[in-house]
């Protein structure tokens, strides 16, 4: 069974180089903003949702 897991969730990172949703683009950005703003997005144009997490230093 931890095999078979394994092989559907491994399968489309070999097969695919790169994301395959537009969704997880975003998310990664939004990360590497909190990680190089320590802990805010600036320019968020009203997206408080992601200063709003918890243990956010905003």
């Amino acid at each position: 069974m931890l095999g078979l897991v394994a092989m559907i969730h491994a399968t489309p990172s070999l097969l695919y180089p790169t994301l395959r949703y537009s969704w997880a683009w975003k998310h990664i950005a939004v990360i590497d903003a909190i990680l190089r703003h320590g802990g805010s997005v600036p320019n968020n144009n009203g997206l408080d949702i992601y200063n709003q997490w918890p243990g956010s230093s905003s």
